[in-house]
């Protein structure tokens, strides 16, 4: 397969040159590009001379590559692993300072689209939740809802151009998800806990009633779902007292409703059909 690359520097102004030569932390062996830009070798011969680009401002390298030519893939190799390349998508071990950028048009294509499949899937998992759920989401992603509609809940979590806290943590949207009910519930009492003041932070540790409970969120999470008595009859009760004041004053006030129409819910990528199901019913009722 043919591709088009381009080997762009992010230097704005002024000239910079890139030299083809470096040392491969996985293989332990000196790479060179030739002269040519079209051959990696390990050992140069007498005659042979390194590659070196001096570029001008706003003019990037542009290069014509074919993947199935075992030359062309090692030079493709070679650029993605230079240790002031960065290829986006890809994890340059190499890399000591982001002075290039390697782009692959194919490839940055299929980064952008898994990226825009990924906030898309997010989007049907929030969707999938009723609002106590989305509200419950927010806290475990570190936000605090108190005050918002559901509406507000579900922008916040989603965002009005893919922005949304959800969408940016969307990777621990699908933890949260695929964690054991335990958990789940254990994330959310830990998070509004200390959101309420119930545990609070002083100065790098939380603490309950003078008892530490670690430096981390997880520290705490895994306290709440190691202690049940502490559990089940201080923590959980409090966290339920202020969360039933909290959210009735959100109704007290007028809370606008949540609806999603269906046209949107049949094309987003709901993730099984269960959740399609369950999506349908919850704005039905």
């Amino acid at each position: 397969m043919r591709i088009k690359a381009q080997l762009i520097p992010q230097r704005t102004r002024g000239n910079i040159t890139i030299v083809g030569s470096y040392r491969d932390r996985r293989t332990e062996r000196e790479l060179y590009l030739l002269t040519s830009g079209r051959k990696v070798v390990s050992v140069l011969d007498e005659n042979d001379r390194v590659f070196q680009h001096n570029f001008e401002s706003g003019y990037p390298l542009e290069l014509s590559l074919d993947l199935d030519d075992f030359q062309d893939k090692a030079v493709v190799d070679f650029w993605k692993n230079h240790p002031l390349v960065n290829t986006e998508g890809y994890t340059n071990p190499n890399l000591v300072s982001e002075q290039f950028v390697f782009e692959i048009k194919e490839e940055k294509i299929r980064v952008e689209y898994e990226t825009l499949i990924s906030k898309l899937t997010c989007v049907s998992q929030v969707t999938a939740m009723n609002d106590q759920e989305r509200k419950n989401l927010a806290f475990a992603l570190g936000s605090d809802p108190r005050g918002m509609n559901s509406q507000e809940v579900y922008l916040s979590l989603i965002g009005l151009t893919l922005n949304g806290i959800a969408i940016a943590k969307r990777g621990m949207v699908s933890n949260f998800l695929s964690v054991r009910s335990a958990e789940r519930i254990a994330t959310v009492y830990a998070n509004k806990a200390i959101h309420y003041k119930i545990i609070r932070q002083e100065g790098s540790v939380y603490k309950i009633g003078g008892r530490n409970c670690g430096t981390t969120i997880d520290s705490v999470i895994s306290m709440v779902m190691s202690d049940n008595d502490l559990f089940e009859n201080y923590i959980k009760p409090e966290v339920d007292k202020i969360d039933k004041d909290e959210f009735a004053q959100v109704e007290t006030i007028g809370s606008a409703q949540l609806e999603i129409p269906k046209e949107i819910l049949d094309i987003l990528p709901v993730t099984s059909a269960r959740e399609k199901k369950r999506v349908s019913k919850t704005t039905e009722e």
